[in-house]
């Protein structure tokens, strides 16, 4: 695959970026490429090893009147009582139901119980309106959501949504799309993948499953992160670099173009000199923190409307604070370097300075623009040399 790309003048090395799966920081995501270019024309399933196909689905989940109920526990041994009343789903009816999901459908998911299965303390954040109002009809979700990563997700029902970042510890996906690659290591970037195949297909959908599959990692890895700080990870700043793009990427307009006008702009982002680089990382952080804020402040003030819910003032005291958060974030001047507050968490390392964690990072950027203009080519190097004896 190097020797086919480099002869067409890709950047030496990006097949190796996008395929090696040794990366000694994760390499989830080169699983997730490799997965993808061999899978190309079928209908495709992939798990976690972590994940267990005890498959469930839990009777009445609409009843609080939310679309994708959640359901948080203090221990195990909550969620082994409350899933007592839940419906074994066999694994051929769990199959047919991704496979009909998935003839219409660029993605399918199905929810999720068990340990670490949610995105962090900030999810709380990321309700829309109705579905939160429900939620906190539960006076202790707020402090219950907190104090455990034992958890019961899934949809109330089977549905179809034009976008939606999905936890890929198991889903499946539509290989006889134009599914974008993967931001090839550290964890964590599942939400760049889903939402960079969306940019590159406008029509994509996602289809949510009302059922749900175990997720039981081997060890406890404890909770994460209080509220108290925000950090940026790389998945966060492709999937801001994604948005951007989108806001001035023009419809109408075939996959393989949009995937070269993207590749175009990370290159372009990723070629600039590193000061002009990091003046463009601290406008992007600071255009999405007082964005995130302005959000979440006209929600905080709708809900502030509503009376008799017995979980919204905790969570409009939490949600206040994240505003406030935000804000400090994004305006504070006196915390070195501007562009310092956006550097991703992965690009820490021993005895690396800012001025490093940004050359690396720009590093990053440049090579997922030149994996997006070479994805084509690899996609038609791996179905010819790879699968046309299959």
């Amino acid at each position: 695959m190097e020797k086919v790309l480099s002869g067409l003048g890709y950047r030496p090395g990006i097949a190796e970026f996008a395929l090696s799966c040794a990366h000694p920081e994760g390499s989830e995501g080169s699983h997730r490429n490799a997965i993808t270019l061999l899978s190309q024309g079928e209908a495709c399933l992939c798990s976690d090893d972590d994940v267990i196909f005890d498959i469930k689905s839990l009777p009445g989940a609409a009843t609080d009147g939310s679309t994708y109920p959640f359901h948080p526990f203090q221990n195990k041994a909550q969620l082994e009582e409350f899933e007592r009343d839940g419906e074994v789903v066999p694994v051929q009816e769990f199959m047919r139901l991704h496979e009909a999901a998935l003839r219409t459908a660029t993605f399918s998911s199905p929810g999720l119980r068990g340990d670490s299965a949610y995105g962090g303390a900030r999810f709380i954040f990321t309700f829309p309106d109705s579905d939160l109002e429900a939620h906190c009809r539960r006076p202790d979700f707020v402090l219950a959501a907190l104090a455990s990563r034992v958890m019961w997700r899934q949809a109330a029902k089977n549905h179809l949504v034009p976008y939606a970042a999905i936890a890929t510890y198991l889903f499946g996906m539509d290989g006889r799309q134009n599914l974008a690659p993967c931001f090839p290591f550290h964890r964590n970037v599942d939400g760049a993948f889903v939402y960079a195949t969306k940019a590159l297909n406008p029509n994509a959908r996602t289809a949510h499953l009302g059922t749900s599959v175990l997720h039981e990692p081997p060890v406890d890895r404890g909770r994460y992160p209080s509220l108290a700080t925000l950090e940026f990870r790389i998945n966060d700043l492709l999937w801001l670099i994604w948005s951007e793009w989108l806001k001035t990427a023009p419809v109408a307009m075939a996959s393989a173009d949009r995937c070269e006008l993207a590749s175009r702009h990370f290159r372009e982002i990723g070629s600039l000199p590193l000061d002009a680089f990091g003046e463009f990382l601290a406008g992007l952080s600071v255009r999405s923190l007082l964005e995130r804020a302005t959000q979440l402040e006209a929600q905080v003030h709708r809900m502030r409307e509503k009376t008799g819910i017995a979980g919204l003032p905790a969570w409009t005291e939490l949600a206040a604070k994240e505003v406030a958060l935000c804000r400090k974030t994004a305006l504070d001047k006196n915390i070195g370097p501007e562009w310092a507050k956006a550097l991703p968490l992965e690009s820490h390392g021993p005895d690396r300075g800012d001025g490093e964690r940004l050359r690396i990072t720009r590093e990053w950027i440049s090579n997922y623009g030149w994996l997006l203009a070479a994805w084509p080519v690899m996609r038609k190097t791996t179905h010819e040399e790879f699968l046309q004896d299959f």
